[in-house]
């Protein structure tokens, strides 16, 4: 697990070995598995969330999930001391772009199954099939960010090779 904080703000990170075997898409299983990161996040990292969030999870198939939790600025309601309310948005079948430097090594590394953008002088990675573990292993060595809202950078004129 990596978590990023800012703020109120709260991104985590979580390879798909850590949630294997949960099926976040059930409703039951994703609430019981949120209230456990919630208690986890306070006892082990020290970090208190308290009042209304919303949370979207980022689901791919190579990586795992990315969970963004923001905290909503609500005036007119007072929460008890460690009471969360929540909205959860997931996001299924979420294609994450890899910030990469370099591109030499990732074409060697994946050979196919991926393409290449570019956005703002950054250099983007995108996995087209589902690549095995440890060529995920591999590429995460050279990936300086995990991008999960991709909506901008994805776009087709942003396009530089497909390997």
């Amino acid at each position: 697990m990596k978590l990023e904080l800012n703020g109120d703000d709260l991104v985590i990170y979580l390879n798909k070995q850590s949630i294997n075997k949960i099926d976040l898409l059930n409703i039951d299983t994703l609430e019981n598995y949120m209230n456990k990161l919630f208690i986890k996040l306070k006892k082990y990292y020290d970090i208190k969330l308290q009042g209304y969030y919303e949370v979207d999870l980022y689901i791919d198939n190579n990586y795992g999930i990315i969970i963004e939790i923001k905290k909503e600025k609500l005036e007119y309601y007072e929460y008890l001391d460690d009471q969360i309310d929540t909205k959860i948005t997931i996001h299924n079948n979420s294609n994450f772009l890899y910030e990469i430097d370099d591109i030499i090594d990732i074409k060697n590394i994946l050979k196919t199954n991926y393409k290449l953008y570019k956005y703002n002088n950054k250099v983007y990675l995108k996995l087209i099939n589902e690549i095995n573990d440890n060529l995920m292993i591999n590429l995460l060595e050279y990936v300086k960010k995990i991008c999960y809202n991709t909506k901008a950078i994805d776009k087709f004129k942003n396009l530089i090779c497909k390997g």
